[in-house]
Parts: structure tokens; C-alpha cells; sequence
């Protein structure tokens, strides 16, 4: 089953194109605020049997996301002073054949489409119709070739 909520960050793309070459499409990486509200809804997913689907931009250039995944855990660190750091892992990496907009999301706070220019660290939206078919044709496949994870 595939969440109805999405997690929405971006990453440099040479990141990125290095998980899916080297790593098998399974990766992490560590953004310096805290997905409190993240954490909150991968658990939510994990309780439900769902898996919670990432999406990625390209983090040095404006557009729309280039690639999906499965989130698998968030980590929140917290220093002495108070400031946060979360490490998130995901697998099932793959790359759109065509870009979605970033407009093709629906924040689950209000309701309303994401910005073309949005820029900050993650938002939590509607998981598109598009991600969901393809994250479950994926585990079709896998299932078909007994690799599901």
C-alpha cells in the first residue's frame, strides 16, 4: 500500500545520480533542520503497512521533481544548542521519465498547490496519482522478479 501523504525535499542531483548507479537505489542524507512533522507521518505510514513515498528536486536548480523513492527513516538529531539535524534514508529510488511541477502538489497543511519557486528544506503533500501508480507498478515488477523489499 502507498501512502496518501508524500514527503517533498530536494538534493543535488550528482547525489542522487551516484545512489542510483552505486548504491542500488537505496541511499541517505542529512538536512540541518528537524522533519518533526515527517517523522510524525512516516510513523503514521510504518503503522498502517504503507510505504511513504519521497520526492526529489534537484537542489542546485529551480524546477519541478526529477525523482521518487521510498522514505524508510527519519532520525532527528539535536545538539547542545538547541540546533536540529535529521538524517533520512530511502530505497527504491528511481528517476521520472518526464518532470512533474512542483505545482502537481497539494500541501497537506492548507490544501493548496506548491509553489513553483518553493525552496525550503521539505513540505508534506498529497502523494500525486502519478507517483502512486508508478510506486505500485514498481512493486509489481518486484514481486514479479522476488525482490520486494
Amino acid at each position: 500500500m502507498i501512502s496518501e501523504f508524500c514527503v517533498y525535499t530536494i538534493l543535488h542531483s550528482t547525489k542522487i545520480e551516484g545512489i542510483i548507479e552505486s548504491h542500488e537505489g537505496r541511499g541517505s542524507a542529512i538536512e540541518r533542520s528537524s522533519w518533526a512533522s515527517a517523522e510524525r507521518l512516516i510513523e503514521k505510514a510504518k503503522r498502517s503497512g504503507a510505504k511513504l513515498p519521497l520526492l526529489l528536486g534537484a537542489a542546485e536548480k529551480e524546477g519541478g521533481i526529477l525523482f521518487y523513492a521510498t522514505l524508510d527513516a527519519i532520525s532527528i538529531f539535536r545538539d547542545p544548542q538547541g540546533k536540529s539535524e535529521t538524517r533520512y534514508e530511502f530505497s527504491n529510488l528511481e528517476r521520472l521519465e518526464t518532470e512533474l511541477p512542483k505545482e502537481a502538489l497539494i500541501k497537506i497543511s492548507d490544501n493548496k498547490p506548491l509553489s513553483r519557486r518553493y525552496i525550503r528544506p521539505y513540505s508534506l503533500c498529497r502523494t500525486p496519482k502519478e507517483i502512486r501508480s508508478l510506486m505500485v507498478a514498481k512493486r509489481y515488477r518486484d514481486q514479479e522478479q522476488g525482490e520486494v523489499n
